[in-house]
């Protein structure tokens, strides 16, 4: 009786910690929603989750002209085609594979805006680490130090970019970025 009682104790004391550590893992991969941009400034996190409300509500990337992708998102759910969020970030590339780019030499702009000013890159990565088809995801990560050139010279770096974002279907007119909006 007294090895089943140290047997199950011995048990218990490794089964605990690894039920725990693996919910643990879990609760931080839920974390993130589905679709998402996310970056940080200054060590503070940003989760771009929202499309155009009236295209479609997560963030999203569109392929123009089987050659530009362009990809949207912002934190305002109420953007649509008539309502210009405060803050978005634009992302567009020529290509439609896993590839990496560096801006100045590869086509890749990254557009950054907020209520306070808009920002355009001058530095900066891009890697696509999965390009699916339409109604898949597009996959990867970016760093960009981008510029105001409205409100003067200040520039922000945006760091440990990553993204998956819904690929619509090609050629969808939207209205900043690209297409016929």
């Amino acid at each position: 009786m007294k090895k089943l009682i140290i047997l199950l104790f011995a048990l218990f004391v490794l089964f605990v910690p690894a039920t725990i550590f693996a919910s643990s893992c879990e609760s931080a991969g839920e974390e993130l929603p589905e679709y998402y941009i996310l970056f940080s400034i200054d060590g503070q996190e940003y989760i771009y989750k929202f499309g155009i409300s009236d295209i479609e509500v997560n963030t999203f990337a569109v392929l123009f002209g089987g050659e530009e992708t362009n990809f949207f998102a912002t934190d305002d759910n109420t953007a649509s085609t008539e309502i210009e969020p405060d803050n978005y970030i634009l992302i567009f590339f020529l290509g439609y594979e896993p590839l990496d780019y560096t801006y100045g030499e590869d086509p890749l702009d990254i557009e950054f805006y907020t209520a306070d000013g808009s920002y355009d890159i001058i530095a900066g990565t891009l890697t696509i680490t999965k390009y699916g088809d339409v109604g898949d995801v597009i996959e990867g990560t970016f760093t960009a130090t981008v510029q105001d050139f409205s409100n003067g010279a200040e520039t922000i770096n945006l760091e440990g970019g990553k993204f998956r974002i819904l690929r619509l279907a090609d050629d969808t007119p939207v209205p900043w970025g690209g297409g016929d909006g």
